[in-house]
Parts: C-alpha cells; sequence; structure tokens
C-alpha cells in the first residue's frame, strides 16, 4: 500500500532531528534561570531578606498588608528619630530640618509614586510601592540618626 500523498501533506508531520529533546531542555532551563533573574531584579534582594515574612505571607493581599505594617513601624521610628534629631538642634536649624523632612516626605512619595505608576498593570504594583516606601524610610531614619544628638 502507498501512501496517501494528500494527507502527508496536510499533516505535515517532520521526523525530530537528533538532539531536539536535549535542545528543549536547555531552552527550557535558560528561560527558568532568566525568569529567576527578572524576579531578583523585580525585589531588591536586601529588601528580601529584611522582610522575607512578608514575602512568604501567601497571597499578594496578605504580602501587602504585613508590607504596610512593615511601613507603619518604620514610620513611627522616623518619627521618633526625627524628633530627637529636632531636639539638638538651635531654632533656626530646627526650621531648616522641618523643611528638609518635609521636602523628604514628598520626595518619597512621589518617588514611590513614581514607581508605582511604572508598574501599574500587575498585581505587583502595591508591593512595590510599600517596598520603595520602606526602603526610603529606613534611609531617610539613617541620615537622622547622623544629626545631633545622635
Amino acid at each position: 500500500m502507498t501512501p496517501n500523498p494528500s494527507v502527508n501533506r496536510t499533516l505535515r508531520i517532520k521526523p525530530r532531528k537528533a538532539g531536539y529533546l536535549e535542545r528543549y531542555m536547555a531552552m527550557t532551563m535558560r528561560l527558568a534561570c532568566a525568569s529567576f533573574l527578572l524576579l531578583c531584579a523585580a525585589f531588591p534582594l536586601q529588601a528580601i531578606a529584611d522582610y522575607k515574612r512578608c514575602f512568604e505571607a501567601g497571597t499578594t493581599i496578605d504580602i501587602n498588608d504585613c508590607l504596610g505594617d512593615e511601613f507603619q513601624k518604620l514610620q513611627n521610628q522616623l518619627e521618633q528619630t526625627y524628633q530627637k534629631a529636632l531636639k539638638g538642634l538651635t531654632p533656626e536649624a530646627g526650621r531648616s530640618l522641618e523643611e528638609a523632612q518635609k521636602a523628604w516626605s514628598e520626595l518619597r512619595d512621589k518617588d514611590c509614586r513614581a514607581v508605582y505608576e511604572f508598574w501599574k498593570a500587575g498585581s505587583i504594583r502595591n508591593t512595590k510601592y510599600m517596598v520603595c516606601r520602606i526602603e526610603k524610610t529606613r534611609g531617610r531614619i539613617s541620615e537622622l540618626r547622623r544629626w545631633p544628638p545622635y
């Protein structure tokens, strides 16, 4: 029995070349590695280490709630650090620091809003926004600790 040529044209079955499976597995592994690297780039490694319990919370909502709690703790710590730094200053220096603190707060919020806008198409937007606010607040606490009376 001879094969029907019309069937072969319809199905267009091509035999696999030698090494196809190995190439497919290598390409899949490269894709998995690239995905992992993108995930690492999406979250600063320090943020992942510092807030590991938040990222293990489960759902995106749980992660964001946990990050919100962490931010509130840092916000309270920032206020305490700011008040302590303010006490050691002259009235003129105190007014300057008050202006600087207000400007810094506005800058932080605008910077992090830009991060939110960049990621707004995905469910990661709130997580990225909160991590931004947390990291910037931690940095400001560190800056204020260099002021007198620290």
